[in-house]
């Protein structure tokens, strides 16, 4: 599945947000992001070249997003205190 579903970190404001963009389907997709198996963040009938952008939650707050697309699974991150770091470093936005 190559839909953009991503979260990144937000270091000014030491969040992670989510952005989901349907760049592929004519047919709205649906998307949900679970975070720490207790919250759901979702995102429904994204119509095709749309896009929408949330925050989840602090990073220190965060240990796993599972991400669905149309009820399969896409991705699964695990952020313990080694790979938030990485995440952090690999997935941010950069404001000029």
């Amino acid at each position: 599945m190559t839909y953009w579903t991503v979260p990144y970190y937000n270091p000014k404001e030491n969040k992670v947000s989510v952005v989901v963009w349907n760049n592929k389907d004519e047919t709205p997709i649906n998307v949900s992001f679970i975070i720490n198996n207790t919250q759901i963040v979702s995102f429904n009938n994204v119509k095709k070249f749309s896009w929408e952008i949330r925050d989840i939650g602090k990073i220190e707050d965060i240990d796993s997003i599972l991400i669905l697309v149309n009820n399969k699974i896409k991705t699964h991150i695990i952020l313990n205190e080694e790979t938030k770091e990485l995440f952090k470093q690999t997935n941010y936005v950069y404001f000029t």
